[in-house]
């Protein structure tokens, strides 16, 4: 079944008004005033994934930190709505309702994957049995 042209509009619609509200409740703060990071778990281009630890006290978090010399502030509010949407569904990782900016990075909450991405997880070319996948081969499923 497609999409109509109206739901489009109604899912952009719904995720600029999102992006509104959520834009104006980030607060700021400074990671190493709130946090204690335990661990540097990723990092890319845009930015790190690091576990921290509340320093006022509480579970470990996973911060995903966006270098805003790389990420614009509608691109984080973005990123971080569709995250928050999407943690529902049980393929992807939970984004938690923690989000903040500091002067250098954007920053939100997300669920650990205690495996790491999915990326590091996928070799490919490799078959379950261990051979290898031949020239236009698929993977059983």
């Amino acid at each position: 079944m497609e999409e109509s042209d109206e739901d489009e509009e109604d899912n952009e619609e719904f995720l600029e008004r999102l992006m509104a509200r959520t834009g104006r409740a980030v607060p700021r703060r400074e990671l190493e005033e709130h946090y204690a990071v335990l661990e540097e778990l990723g990092s890319g281009t845009y930015g790190r994934v690091v576990l921290t630890e509340p320093r006022g006290g509480g579970s470990p978090l996973v911060l995903k930190l966006l270098r805003k010399e790389q990420t614009g502030r509608r691109a984080f509010l973005r990123e971080y709505c569709i995250a928050r949407c999407l943690s529902g569904h049980a393929a992807c990782l939970r984004a938690l309702p923690v989000a903040f900016e500091s002067d250098t990075h954007f920053a939100f909450g997300q669920e650990l994957a205690p495996a790491g991405d999915l990326c590091a997880l996928l070799t490919p070319g490799v078959r379950e049995d261990g051979g290898c996948l031949g020239r236009g081969e698929r993977r059983e499923k």
